[in-house]
């Protein structure tokens, strides 16, 4: 039997929870019964046990709750185990680099995976089962030390800073937008010219050839930012984790409205059309992006105590 095989070590709690949970495990997609190697851990093992064959694929979730980590906005992890005699077994869950994981609350969930159940692989999926299963299924563990007077000190120290992070992250959102409004504008009259007449297509490109060097100089500087970007990364280093990758979303649209524009240069008259949506759904972009950083700042330190939102737009 699966309690069997939990390690002698495993805490007495961690067992008596362990066995009261595990007769109900054999249908796909419920969430299962963990175990923690030991309380506190900052590199914990989770065993995770299910009455289904040998071989299954296990996916164990591990978020950080907001407002609770020292030194990290938040974080994600995420592993994959296959269950052997109706157990399955995590390696040790560390943060980026193999760092040990940031002091504080963590709720962690296990589902077998199959046929009926997929893998939650984007953030967008595991913020939503958070919400569904922090107060119904999931399990809550501290780690990285005891809940003593010495972290709650550490973390009151850590959120002021945080404050003033967030405050200076909506500083650098306002000089993407500015950015990313300036170079939109700088594209319009071009992209004008060119959707307007074959006659006027040579204007826009000489219009074009003088704007260009600037124009791209800056946009690869941009692009090789944000198209480090990834969702996890974004989710686990920003407090405004939703407006940067509205941020990133803007850049490569734009970009793509500048490729499409290029090529009509290139080709001539047959390649020309209306841009007009194009700018017109970047604005409404860029405005949606304004408006959010200006509801922000409002209040810098309501992005620190709430979980990130999933972007509508991705």
């Amino acid at each position: 039997a699966p309690i069997n095989c939990l390690p002698p070590k495993i805490p007495l709690q961690e067992r008596s929870f362990f066995a009261e949970a595990l007769p109900n495990t054999g249908k796909a997609g419920m969430l299962l019964p963990i175990a923690i190697s030991r309380h506190g851990s900052r590199t914990p093992t989770f065993y995770v046990g299910a009455h289904v064959p040998d071989g299954t694929k296990i996916e164990v979730q591990i978020v950080g709750v907001p407002a609770t980590l020292i030194g990290k906005p938040r974080f994600f992890a995420r592993q994959e185990a296959e269950v052997e005699a109706g157990m399955a077994t995590t390696a040790p869950v560390t943060g980026p680099a193999q760092q040990p994981l940031p002091i504080g609350e963590y709720r962690v969930w296990a589902r077998a995976l199959g046929t009926e159940t997929k893998a939650m692989t984007k953030i967008s999926e595991i913020l939503a089962a958070f919400s569904l299963y922090e107060k119904n299924g999931s399990r809550s563990y501290f780690l990285g030390s005891a809940r003593d007077e010495s972290y709650r000190r550490q973390l009151k120290d850590y959120l002021v800073d945080a404050t003033s992070e967030s405050s200076l992250e909506l500083q650098e959102l306002e000089q993407y937008a500015t950015t990313l409004q300036s170079q939109l504008t700088k594209l319009q009259r071009p992209l004008a010219l060119a959707a307007r007449n074959p006659a006027s297509l040579n204007r826009a490109r000489d219009l074009w050839q003088n704007t260009a060097p600037s124009w791209l100089s800056l946009a690869h500087e941009l692009d090789s930012t944000v198209d480090a970007w990834t969702d996890s990364s974004v989710y686990s280093d920003f407090f405004h984790s939703n407006l940067y990758l509205q941020v990133q979303s803007i850049s490569a649209n734009l970009q793509k409205l500048t490729d499409r524009f290029q090529v009509s240069l290139r080709d001539g008259p047959g390649a020309t059309h209306d841009f007009e949506s194009d700018v017109s759904s970047l604005q409404e972009e860029l405005a949606t992006l304004k408006n959010g950083i200006t509801e922000a700042k409002r209040d810098p330190s309501a992005a620190i105590r709430l979980p990130p939102q999933a972007p509508n737009s991705r």
